[in-house]
């Protein structure tokens, strides 16, 4: 879940009239109705009554998420060590900028080594340089690529209307109309280990890592997931050397492409 708890400043493309104050009530509804398929939530931690909420999830093993958020920095190192926070969503967007002395939420996601952050790499949301800074400061396990694509995935240039909301797409880039403001992606997580590939040079190992074994570290299932060994559940992407794909497996089965 993104919200519904999140900072009315900092909402993004989220609708203001969505947005709602933190409540621990409200917050075991959304967890019995997802009948334990609640695995993560993002919720702004400074917000009133948000400390409980968090506290309330991480007891019940949902993975609580800083983000859409204005916190200090001292807000979210409070939410860490009492509560349970333990990840950013996608680092660097919908929250305060890095200051050199009022600390924000994006000073304590760098510099606190046991928040995980998700970042997300399509040339739009975030600069070279910034996921640079990202990979430079976290422990190389942290950092989680994440796509933020949303209905748009592989669309055609153009408008679409979606919950009410008119939005654009253009060249992968989502944005509501009325606003301008980004909207998610219209690109794969695929896509996004290609463009890090591409514009740090990094190993072609360690961009698909960020796509795989950390997120599944991040979920508990790192050993089945994220990993090729004996035992793990088989879910392969066999790719060529230009990061196209040729076979999927899911558990052992070939579900795309073929043996030749």
């Amino acid at each position: 879940l993104e919200g519904p708890f999140l900072c009315k400043e900092r909402r993004g493309a989220h609708r203001e009239d969505h947005l709602r104050r933190p409540d621990r009530a409200e917050f075991r509804e959304y967890a019995k109705a997802a009948r334990g398929l609640l695995r993560m939530m993002t919720i702004a931690p400074e917000l009133p009554g948000a400390l409980e909420v968090i506290r309330e999830g991480s007891r019940r093993g949902v993975i609580m998420s800083a983000g859409h958020s204005m916190a200090s920095a001292a807000d979210v190192s409070r939410a860490v060590l009492g509560d349970g926070l333990r990840h950013v969503t996608h680092v660097f967007n919908g929250m305060s900028p890095l200051h050199h002395r009022d600390e924000t939420i994006l000073n304590a996601a760098l510099l606190i080594d046991r928040l995980t952050c998700g970042f997300i790499y399509d040339r739009t949301h975030l600069s070279l340089g910034a996921a640079m800074i990202l990979l430079k400061l976290k422990p190389p396990t942290s950092p989680v690529l994440v796509s933020d694509t949303v209905f748009a995935l592989d669309a055609p240039d153009g408008e679409i209307v979606a919950d009410g909301e008119r939005y654009v797409i253009n060249s992968g880039k989502v944005t509501v109309k009325s606003s301008g403001r980004l909207a998610g992606s219209a690109y794969s997580i695929l896509d996004g280990v290609r463009f890090l590939i591409a514009d740090t040079g990094m190993p072609p190992e360690r961009a698909i890592g960020l796509a795989s074994a950390n997120p599944a570290r991040l979920l508990g299932l790192y050993g089945r997931k994220g990993v090729l060994r004996a035992g793990a559940d088989a879910d392969v992407l066999l790719l060529d050397p230009r990061l196209k794909v040729r076979m999927a497996f899911v558990e052992g089965e070939l579900l795309h492409g073929n043996h030749h």
